[in-house]
């Protein structure tokens, strides 16, 4: 008893011998720590409400919006938002879709709110219903990782990356492509003075400052093909989008094999395929095999691969709003 009152006699004593600037220095870090504390606190409460925020003028927009329980956490080095079992469906005349999704995190540097990110593995299910027929997409990601720098004054983002790893299909998207999508990856930026808002007006006058959407990168590794290039995405005078990608693919004579197997084209037609491909591609190959060089465009809500038709893109119908 009497050591122990002894050393505890030396630390009072230690204690009150400390020089002046370190108590100051230790009251200054104090004092960070505890408005750092509430600036923190505060940002998790302006991402709370921020995302009711947004839910709430979807649902004033038509938009029918749920999402289960949310919790922020992550003090003291990251806010992290994370909501589960999220929903997103619009219905409309003459076509209606529904999104469901897995737990969905998003995260942000508290000292960098512009630049967030969100991971979504799991099941993805998309529903469109038309007039004609339903289309389901049910989709497991391993990983899916999306990353978005945002515009101050707008809120609309300015640049995303998406990056997404072991994507099963329920249904194979392409017959005798295979139901599995090894990597996906995409990084796209948004060119000229960013829109305020999502209208027709409003895109109409981005479009004609230059704006674009600059893909600076796509990579797919679907099955036997492996898809890479870049391009750009712009609006026509209708304000429908209007693009031009370079894009480079490999493994299209075994893509050719599968959709036979498939029955998706007949011997002869793969056959005279085959041919026309191997002219194509010129013999170029490297280390990863026979490398196609195609350009890829859209026009008049028409897909191009080339000069071949391959698809339409859906008309889009902008808010005549701001």
């Amino acid at each position: 008893r009497t050591t122990n009152l002894f050393w505890a006699g030396h630390r009072k004593s230690g204690l009150r011998k400390l020089p002046r600037p370190v108590w100051g220095l230790v009251a200054c870090i104090l004092l960070v720590a505890a408005g750092y504390g509430l600036y923190w606190n505060f940002l998790a409460g302006q991402f709370r409400d921020g995302l009711e925020r947004w839910a709430e003028v979807r649902r004033a927009e038509g938009y029918k919006v749920y999402y289960g329980p949310v919790e922020v956490a992550g003090f003291p080095f990251w806010l992290r938002v994370v909501m589960g079992q999220p929903v997103l469906s619009k219905s409309g005349e003459k076509q209606s879709w529904n999104w469901r999704g897995p737990a969905l995190t998003i995260s942000a540097r508290p000292w960098r709110v512009t630049h967030t990110k969100a991971q979504a593995p799991g099941r993805h299910l998309v529903t469109v219903t038309t007039q004609a027929r339903v289309r389901t997409l049910d989709i497991n990601a391993g990983s899916l990782n999306v990353s978005l720098k945002w515009a101050v004054s707008s809120g609309l983002p300015l640049e995303m990356r998406i990056e997404g790893k072991d994507i099963s299909y329920r249904s194979a998207p392409v017959a005798g492509l295979g139901r599995r999508t090894e990597t996906l990856s995409l990084h796209a930026e948004v060119t000229g003075t960013p829109p305020k808002s999502i209208g027709a007006a409003v895109m109409s006058q981005w479009r004609d400052d230059g704006g674009t959407v600059e893909i600076r990168s796509l990579n797919v590794r679907h099955g036997p093909m492996e898809i890479d290039g870049d391009g750009t995405i712009a609006l026509d005078g209708d304000l429908q989008p209007q693009a031009a990608f370079s894009m480079g693919v490999r493994g299209f004579m075994d893509a050719v094999d599968g959709l036979q197997a498939a029955g998706v084209i007949k011997p002869r037609k793969a056959d005279v395929m085959k041919m026309v491909l191997a002219v194509l591609s010129g013999g170029k190959a490297d280390a990863k095999g026979k490398l196609l060089k195609v350009p890829v465009s859209i026009q008049d809500e028409i897909i191009y691969m080339g000069p071949v038709v391959v698809g339409r893109v859906p008309y889009m119908n902008w808010p005549t709003g701001g």
